[in-house]
């Protein structure tokens, strides 16, 4: 089982979780922390994703847990991850000076 306890989420903020989501939450990284999937388990995976399309927090955790869980299995690139920063942060640059003339 994943140890959620160690990500910081939101610079150390605490982020509200009702009940419901945080067994959502636990669940999904059980699941998708496992090499393959039952049937019952895959059908599981598909409600906790459906659920996520109307809830902003857990598709918000989900994508954290996914991220965490790419790390710990060494999935993720850190090269790639920090190139996709990297044009992210050039166009965020590239592209504030235009929201501030809409917004002025």
């Amino acid at each position: 089982m994943i140890d959620l306890s160690k990500i910081k989420l939101m610079n150390s903020q605490k982020l509200p979780l009702t009940r419901k989501q945080k067994q959502i939450i636990q669940e999904y990284c059980y699941l998708a922390a496992l090499k393959t999937l039952s049937e019952e388990q895959s059908e599981q995976m598909s409600k906790i994703l459906e659920i996520a399309i109307g809830d902003e927090v857990i598709d918000f955790l989900i994508g954290e847990a996914d991220h965490f869980i790419g790390h710990k299995f060494n999935i993720i690139d850190e090269t790639v991850c920090k190139n996709h920063q990297a044009n992210l942060k050039e166009r965020i640059v590239l592209e504030k000076p235009e929201a501030d003339k809409i917004t002025s």
